[in-house]
């Protein structure tokens, strides 16, 4: 069989789950205000804070893991749910800022060669906003969340960069480093994939915050890991398709 390339090979068989809301009770820290939201993101009505429902019970599995083995320590939410027209928005959003910062114009007066660079980056960090049902940016599944780790005191413990930011996002950008603040860094984002991991959920290669569950990019990379390429199918497509 051949080993599929891209999650766009994977089929989809919805399950139609609900999405819910991810609880505001103290045991996560919901990102407020809400960074796409305040730039005037579609959201139309929806919130960010919501996933299916089966990914929601793993991520509050998780949320208990984590709080067992560090007390005080939960899960601070940046993002999750997002409809297509927020990821398209928040595209075009990214590559007008890197026109205006790399080349001091708008994204509508740049030449071919400058716009496709400033897409070019904005796909780096979020999906193409796809509108074909069988290939759904991860977000807009309901099965994807953008997450860290705060303390007792609710501070972000020290990953290294922020969410959304490039630089070092790659989940291992610290392994070998020797200096004692990159290996705290390294120490803690192994301690956000483990207690993700243990809870069923599979973390994007690039993106230390990223994390799915049965989406297309998800499976790709279960079956990936694993060696074995004959159940490639997704549980999780676009709401609403």
């Amino acid at each position: 069989m051949n080993i599929p390339h891209s999650k766009y090979e994977i089929l989809i068989q919805e399950c139609n789950e609900p999405l819910l809301d991810i609880p505001d009770d103290g045991r996560f820290v919901l990102t407020n205000p809400h960074l796409y939201k305040s730039l005037w993101a579609p959201y139309n009505g929806t919130s960010p804070f919501q996933l299916r429902e089966k990914v929601l019970s793993s991520l509050i599995c998780a949320a208990e893991n984590l709080s067992a083995r560090h007390s005080g320590y939960r899960f601070r939410i940046f993002d999750a749910y997002r409809p297509l027209a927020v990821q398209e928005f928040m595209v075009i959003h990214t590559a007008q800022e890197f026109c205006w910062k790399v080349h001091h114009i708008f994204l509508n007066e740049a030449v071919e060669e400058v716009y496709t660079e400033a897409m070019d980056h904005a796909l780096k960090l979020f999906a193409k906003p796809n509108p074909s049902p069988e290939a759904p940016p991860p977000h807009s599944t309901g099965s994807a969340i953008d997450l860290t780790i705060v303390n007792a005191e609710w501070i972000d413990i020290s990953m290294g960069s922020e969410i959304d930011e490039w630089e070092n996002a790659c989940p291992n950008a610290f392994e070998n480093s020797s200096k004692p603040q990159e290996i705290v860094f390294h120490h803690n984002r192994m301690l956000l994939k483990e207690i993700m991991e243990g809870a069923g959920f599979v973390q994007l290669p690039h993106e230390w915050w990223h994390f799915s569950q049965g989406d297309q990019t998800a499976v790709f990379l279960e079956m990936k890991k694993s060696g074995e390429y004959n159940s490639l199918v997704a549980r999780y497509g676009r709401v609403g398709a």
